[in-house]
């Protein structure tokens, strides 16, 4: 097993808590050590990154954990500004201005067509009709027919 540290003046520096570049990556310390167990959310001056085993994951794209709300990730950063549908582990989710709603229910459309949502979740049960707004859809599969 191999340790990375952060060296500062010649010294570790166990104080340091941020993100480094090393080898074209970028990389999460915590105490002065790369937080190769860890996995989530971090904030610096450039924004909100999702980590995975230390290093920022710029290939990730779904939902993190931020406090108590879960927030749309894009390429690897928070996006505050987005409002729609993201995957995150196989399950489509609606965000608005960036947050999960769960709060949402209404029809949300993808590349791949137009969908049911209820309660923020992509809903892949739902056959039959559903109406909003004076508009009857056709629901298969969670999939708008019409």
């Amino acid at each position: 097993k191999t340790d990375f540290w952060y060296v500062k003046g010649g010294k570790v520096d166990t104080a340091f808590e941020g993100v480094i570049e090393q080898g074209g990556s970028w990389w999460y310390v915590k105490d002065g050590k790369v937080a190769k167990d860890y996995k989530g959310l971090f904030t610096n001056a450039a924004g909100t990154w999702y980590v995975a085993a230390g290093k920022i994951d710029t290939s990730f794209t779904g939902l993190g954990k931020d406090g108590d709300n879960w927030v749309c990730v894009r390429a690897g950063k928070v996006d505050r500004t987005y409002t729609g549908l993201v995957q995150s582990s196989g399950i489509w989710w609606y965000v608005s201005d960036g947050v999960l709603d769960t709060n949402y229910t209404g029809i949300q459309t993808n590349d791949g067509g137009s969908w049911l949502v209820v309660k923020g979740k992509l809903n892949t049960d739902y056959t039959g009709e559903y109406t909003v707004d004076s508009t009857t859809y056709n629901i298969v599969n969670g999939k708008v027919t019409n």
